[in-house]
């Protein structure tokens, strides 16, 4: 079903679904150990997928919120004592 948070756990990794950011389509994967890297052969970290697949259709808005969605998902992995440059970029127009 659309829109509904769906989490998997497995030894080394967690995957989230379904959630979205300004109505874009996000996953996230987590790899937490070396079981995490072994399985998919990827350093341990977390992975953000945005679909941006509706580009296509060419709707009103969409170039705006995939950015702001882009810019949001950075700002969840960057820590706060991120370099001034980054802060800069953070806030926006």
């Amino acid at each position: 079903m659309a829109g509904i948070r769906r989490n998997r756990h497995k030894a080394g990794r967690r995957q989230s679904r379904g959630k979205k950011c300004r109505d874009i389509p996000v996953t996230r994967i987590d790899i937490l150990d070396r079981r995490g890297e072994a399985a998919l052969g990827k350093p341990v970290g977390s992975y953000r997928t945005l679909d941006l697949s509706a580009f296509w259709q060419r709707s009103e808005g969409f170039f705006d919120r995939a950015v702001r969605a882009v810019g949001q998902q950075l700002r969840e992995l960057i820590p706060d004592s991120a370099p001034y440059w980054w802060q800069g970029l953070e806030t926006g127009p």
